[in-house]
């Protein structure tokens, strides 16, 4: 069945919890919660509308593969808890994994989404990107000597909630504008594609500007794959040369003129220099490359299920007392690695499964896919899906598109 463009009273409903949750996962922690509750309870007022059974949809859920697998996230802590040690980081763990249980569930309940809907989730999400992006420019001008510090000393400039995610938003909002831009989406008026792609302009420098690596890698990657997405759809091997050559010399003319290109890439190669001769303190860059290390080695002495989900943080620790003679530590900065490490290979392939394969279900879906590659590339340097706000991050637009794209609705359309 091919998705709708009609919206529905369930749609506006779910554009608006969106737009909260757009605006929480940026600053507050309180109303991302809310929003979440919000929308459970669009799934309850829809039922009792609907007047359908609930358990009946809930039975459906668990016939689709294609929702259920999500869940595995939560599963692999869950099991993991049988061989582990440490109840109390067990239970934190299980308790973040919480949403992967609960909310491909509600999406699942909702009635089909627009595919115009979901177009305007990700206008929302560019307009929002780029309203927080002007305070931040408004104060880097007022204060730009003590930026400039920052800069030197190899830290972050002073960003809505936390850097790595707000770069990751950042990277999306931007290709969601310029895949928005491609498709001449119109909300009312003639003139938004221009707008759409003057807030992706803008975000791209801003990226730029605030220098944080994984974002602009990101960034790179998934403008990249819409390039070739672009190409493949229209053949234009001219617009393809002119957008390649951009993305050459985007980063070069970056390195140039912008100083926090040239302190960020001087700190890292500085702090790789450091991992040569042992040399590193917290939350550097070699310490982060020793805990990827320890994740390794933890791998090799429990290959095939790992330390268990509850006892990596208490091994991590170990690794790092007794082979670096340090007080701190730090999980491994990989997801897949901190998979491997906690869970063996048997875990790892789960997890591979439980993000590959909605992927691949919906590989035509370009803002699916463009999403999956910012946030899977983010998991090669960061544990994207270990804290609350990369986990909503990540299952709200990756069930928003299944929603859109699922071959059988719970209930007939109206």
């Amino acid at each position: 069945m091919q998705p709708t463009n009609k919206i529905s009273d369930s749609d506006r409903w779910l554009l608006g919890i969106a737009l909260l949750f757009q605006v929480a996962i940026l600053y507050s922690t309180f109303l991302l919660s809310l929003s979440m509750f919000a929308l459970g309870a669009l799934v309850f007022w829809q039922y009792r509308h609907k007047g359908e059974s609930f358990l009946f949809g809930l039975r459906a859920f668990w016939r689709h593969p294609i929702w259920w697998v999500i869940t595995v996230h939560f599963f692999i802590v869950l099991l993991g808890g049988y061989y582990s040690d440490d109840t109390e980081f067990w239970l934190s763990r299980l308790r973040l994994k919480t949403p992967f249980l609960l909310l491909p569930m509600a999406f699942f309940l909702l009635p089909r989404i627009a595919q115009r809907t979901y177009h305007l989730l990700f206008y929302q999400l560019l307009l929002v990107m780029t309203l927080s992006a002007i305070p931040v420019l408004v104060h880097l001008v007022i204060n730009l000597g003590e930026f400039k510090m920052l800069l030197l000393q190899g830290q972050h400039l002073p960003l809505p909630g936390n850097h790595i995610r707000y770069s990751l938003l950042i990277s999306m909002a931007c290709v969601a504008g310029v895949r928005l831009w491609q498709l001449g989406f119109i909300c009312k008026y003639r003139w938004e594609p221009m707008v759409q792609l003057g807030c992706s302009i803008l975000l791209f420098c801003f990226s730029h500007l605030v220098a944080v690596r994984s974002g602009l890698v990101t960034l790179y990657l998934s403008l990249l794959v819409l390039v070739i997405l672009h190409f493949m759809e229209y053949r234009g091997r001219i617009s393809l040369l002119i957008a390649l050559a951009i993305l050459l010399i985007a980063p070069i003319a970056s390195y140039l003129t912008l100083p926090s290109i040239k302190h960020k890439i001087a700190y890292t190669l500085e702090d790789l220099d450091n991992v040569q001769h042992g040399v590193w303190n917290a939350y550097s860059d070699a310490e982060r490359l020793i805990s990827i290390k320890g994740g390794l080695e933890l791998a090799r002495r429990n290959p095939l299920l790992g330390v268990g989900s509850g006892d990596l943080r208490r091994e991590m620790r170990q690794y790092f007392l007794t082979e670096h003679n340090a007080g701190h530590y730090l999980l491994p900065h990989n997801q897949y690695i901190s998979l491997l490490a906690g869970a063996g290979i048997v875990g790892l392939l789960l997890f591979l499964i439980a993000v590959g394969w909605p992927v691949y279900r919906c590989r035509d879906d370009a803002f699916l896919l463009l999403f999956s590659v910012i946030v899977l590339t983010s998991m090669l340097v960061e544990n994207t899906l270990e804290s609350s706000m990369g986990i909503a991050l990540y299952i709200f637009y990756l069930c928003a598109g299944l929603n859109v794209h699922r071959a059988v609705p719970v209930w007939s359309d109206p």
